[in-house]
């Protein structure tokens, strides 16, 4: 079933794509939540009117990201959690988490699609963190300390 997304939806899409999901996803998850709403004929026209217009303002976001990506390279971001006493944590910290910090320390709003962990941070000590905007990577540290 095709679905206008209204909001962007991780690992299905972004907010405005056109995307074909599974019937059931579509009727069950999406459109109740209003998350998306069927591709009509008369939806997608009033898509295409707002396309420039989006993709306008998405270039502009992005383009304000990249130019701020050099206060994100080797930010030292601090991220206090629970730990034991052998430095392993109770709960990982994953991408949200640390793209959160990185916005507060530098002072941008910073997606966590842009952050780059092969898998969630598990341990006390500092990390090296790949942040990818567009085709430009920056490392940040992530100084993970115990509670």
């Amino acid at each position: 079933m095709k679905v206008i997304l209204l909001k962007d939806i991780h690992k299905v899409g972004q907010r405005y794509d056109v995307k074909e999901v599974a019937p059931g996803f579509a009727m069950n998850q999406l459109i109740p939540q209003k998350l998306a709403e069927r591709a009509t004929p008369a939806a997608m026209k009033a898509l295409e009117a707002k396309k420039a217009e989006i993709d306008a303002k998405r270039a502009q976001e992005m383009e304000a990201l990249l130019s701020e990506a050099g206060k994100i390279e080797n930010a030292q971001v601090e991220i206090e959690a629970k730990a034991n006493d052998k430095g392993h944590l109770f709960a990982g910290i994953d991408a949200e988490t640390v793209a959160k910090a990185i916005s507060e320390l530098v002072g941008i709003e910073l997606s966590p699609k842009f952050v780059e962990l092969k898998e969630p941070l598990k341990e006390v000590g500092t990390h090296e963190v790949m942040v990818k905007i567009g085709e430009k990577e920056v490392k940040a540290n992530v100084n993970v300390k115990a509670l």
